[in-house]
């Protein structure tokens, strides 16, 4: 970014700051941009996101109010209009699709929704809600024939929260970035658990927000996602991948079939496509070497903790 006065290249400058939000105040990785001659600072729009971002979500998080995707994902499951979940738990007739926006629910809200993630007790909210006979019976159907979520999710992580990116865990997304990565370079299984840290923890440095939600543990050998083995063999016995081996290094993970874009948005796909320009040409020990600089790694190695994604804002890469 260019500074208004001088016309000259600003520097990025990060920082700790204390920023308020409804009354309290939260530390956060603040970004912005110097003009080193007037002194002045900057935020162009990416900036001032992310740093907005950076005090919802530690908001969200301290008080376990339920994020945006979650608010999402529990209407969709029900598969009911926003208006009528707003209906059902007694809001405002726009409330539950202004929360889908972004809106943070306040806290009773929050914790009717978070009620309504579980089927049992949503059953007992759509029994009092004032629907008509039909369509109040045809969504208790609904809801006795739930089966719950898909419990691939749990290979990646359980909760939202700063350890996954303050996304909720989708092994969707998860399959793909491995079928993207595996399209294209075919890597050992160790240099594919890198790929898919930094495409996670980039996207995290420039949005606040994982792609795939998944935790990172810091090992030997650099960041892996939580639970890698069985990630990888659930998405092997679906027949998406197949592995075969090779040198030093062991397994090579191979596609089995056609990557698929659509799952993903524009940033994202922007985002993993950097990480593999970046990385595609470096052996797995030129990767590995490159993840133990990383200040995640660094903190976590010793007894192979969990990465907080905060430590995106200080890649290396």
């Amino acid at each position: 970014m260019k500074s208004p006065f001088t016309n000259k290249d600003m520097v990025l400058k990060k920082e700790i700051r204390t920023l308020d939000f409804r009354k309290e105040k939260f530390d956060i990785v603040y970004h912005y941009y110097l003009c080193e001659d007037t002194g002045e600072e900057f935020e162009d729009t990416r900036l001032a996101n992310l740093n907005f971002n950076q005090v919802l979500n530690r908001y969200r998080e301290k008080h376990n109010l339920p994020y945006t995707e979650e608010i999402i994902a529990i209407r969709e499951k029900y598969k009911i209009s926003a208006s009528r979940m707003s209906e059902i738990l007694g809001f405002g007739t726009n409330t539950y699709l202004n929360y889908e926006k972004g809106e943070v629910p306040n806290h009773s809200n929050a914790k009717l929704i978070r009620m309504a993630e579980d089927p049992v007790k949503f059953l007992s909210l759509v029994e009092e809600a004032g629907l008509g006979h039909k369509e109040k019976s045809e969504l208790i159907k609904k809801i006795n024939k739930l089966q719950g979520e898909d419990s691939r999710h749990n290979l990646l992580g359980l909760y939202v929260s700063s350890k996954t990116g303050y996304r909720k865990p989708d092994f969707i997304k998860m399959q793909e970035m491995i079928l993207f990565f595996a399209e294209i370079m075919r890597p050992f299984k160790t240099k594919m658990n890198k790929l898919l840290f930094y495409s996670d923890f980039m996207m995290f440095n420039k949005t606040g927000f994982s792609i795939t939600g998944a935790q990172y543990r810091a090992i030997k050998y650099g960041p892996v996602p939580r639970n890698f083995d069985a990630l990888f063999n659930e998405i092997y016995n679906n027949d998406s991948i197949d592995y075969y081996i090779e040198g030093d290094f062991g397994e090579k993970i191979i596609a089995n079939r056609k990557f698929n874009p659509s799952v993903f948005n524009g940033e994202e796909l922007d985002v993993i496509t950097n990480v593999a320009e970046k990385l595609k040409t470096l052996t797995v020990n030129q990767v590995i070497e490159l993840s133990h600089k990383e200040k995640g790694w660094i903190n976590n190695v010793a007894n192979k903790d969990i990465i907080d994604y905060t430590d995106a804002f200080y890649l290396n890469l």
